[in-house]
């Protein structure tokens, strides 16, 4: 018994990790997508759309160091979310970064 105590707690805390690292690349994809999303409507402006970013990421606080970064590309515009998962077990942290595109809206 006092072997797999050490083996389960091992376990039990790899798990927990993975769970924080899975949620903190959703919460990176999240705020890409809303960056991308509200940054291509019409009369956006970039700005908008790493406020829209920022706002998920406010909210979801799954995301160490995040940056935020929003260019505008021939008729689309391309949102890049980077910063890193929480670390459990390494006391390091893993780099994350995620990207969202959407064509921009045009009039006519």
């Amino acid at each position: 018994m006092a072997v797999l105590l050490p083996v389960l707690l091992a376990v039990v805390l790899i798990t927990v990790q993975v769970a924080i690292h899975h949620h903190a690349v959703n919460t990176a994809q999240a705020a890409a997508a809303a960056c991308a999303e509200r940054a291509a409507g019409y009369d956006a402006t970039l700005g908008d759309g790493v406020a829209a970013a920022r706002s998920v990421l406010s909210q979801v606080n799954g995301l160490d160091d995040a940056r935020v970064v929003a260019h505008l590309q021939p008729g689309a515009v391309r949102c890049v979310v980077t910063g890193s998962s929480p670390g459990l077990l390494t006391g390091g942290a893993a780099q994350i970064v995620r990207t969202a595109s959407q064509p921009t809206e045009r009039l006519g």
